[in-house]
């Protein structure tokens, strides 16, 4: 065991560098919030003044619920999960 340590040892220094340089880029630097301009009452309805209305369609499809298919028997390839004398069996 010592040995493959030894052996690896240089792999295993990369590799702790590149989760100390991860976790040097995940802490977040503060940013200076002072250069951000205030807007004001004006500057929001001018931005907001013109509403975009959606299409509106000849005719909405109308969803009609989907029929379920019957399960019919096919008399001659049905294979029934039951004995045919299985009442005669029960006793």
């Amino acid at each position: 065991m010592k040995t493959t340590k030894k052996s690896h040892e240089r792999q295993i220094q990369n590799f702790k560098q590149k989760l100390a340089l991860q976790e040097q880029e995940l802490v977040p630097k503060e940013e200076n919030t002072s250069t951000l301009a205030v807007s004001d009452e004006k500057d929001i309805e001018g931005a907001f003044s013109t509403v975009i209305q959606g299409k509106r369609r000849a005719s909405l499809p109308t969803e009609e619920p989907k029929k379920k298919k019957k399960r019919e028997k096919d008399s001659e390839h049905y294979i029934p999960h039951t004995a045919p004398d299985r009442h005669t069996e029960e006793g």
